[in-house]
């Protein structure tokens, strides 16, 4: 108890001593009290954080694929857009084929006339009108005629560049039909 008794006295004393002090120094501090606090203060308006940095380097794809028709002549047709995916298989352009496919369109024609060549000598044949040789010679134009024809589709197949293989989202490097 004497310890808390004299604990509370000096407590009391130093306020009192802490409260007494000069008049002047009172009055200075009351002024600075009402001409209020020097203070820095800056308007803050609400606008778009733009931050740029320009450099200048090289980019690079992480795959790279490059795409030629086995054949060569002008590019007519060009199937990709810019951005879309592609499908294994699918058709992506064309090399010039119109004399390829006017050929087959001639080797077409000269099939069925030869077929219906074969048929007649046949016919011919079963009634011993014609010989072994000119039926074989018959045959032989309907074979070549069919070779011929797959020649051909070989040709327009090798005149297309298709998709070998399924991939997402592409972007054209320098890419120009003509």
């Amino acid at each position: 108890m004497a310890k808390q008794n004299l604990l509370l006295a000096t407590t009391l004393f130093v306020l009192l001593l802490s409260s007494c002090g000069d008049k002047e120094n009172s009055e200075t501090g009351n002024q600075r009290m009402r001409s209020g606090l020097a203070v820095e203060a800056y308007v803050v308006n609400l606008q778009p954080l733009t931050q740029g940095l320009s450099l200048s380097g090289t980019l690079l794809p992480g795959e790279e694929v490059e795409l030629r028709a086995e054949t060569t002549g002008k590019l007519i047709e060009f199937h990709l857009i810019e951005g879309s995916s592609v499908k294994k298989g699918q058709l992506l352009a064309r090399v010039n084929d119109s004399e390829i496919r006017a050929k087959l369109e001639k080797l077409k024609s000269d099939l069925k006339l030869v077929e219906d060549d074969l048929q007649r000598k046949q016919r011919l044949k079963e009634i011993n009108a014609l010989s072994q040789q000119d039926l074989d010679v018959a045959l032989n134009k309907v074979d070549g005629i069919k070779a011929d024809i797959k020649l051909s589709e070989a040709q327009i197949q090798k005149a297309e560049i298709r998709a070998p293989f399924d991939w997402g989202k592409h972007y054209l490097g320098n890419t120009y039909t003509g």
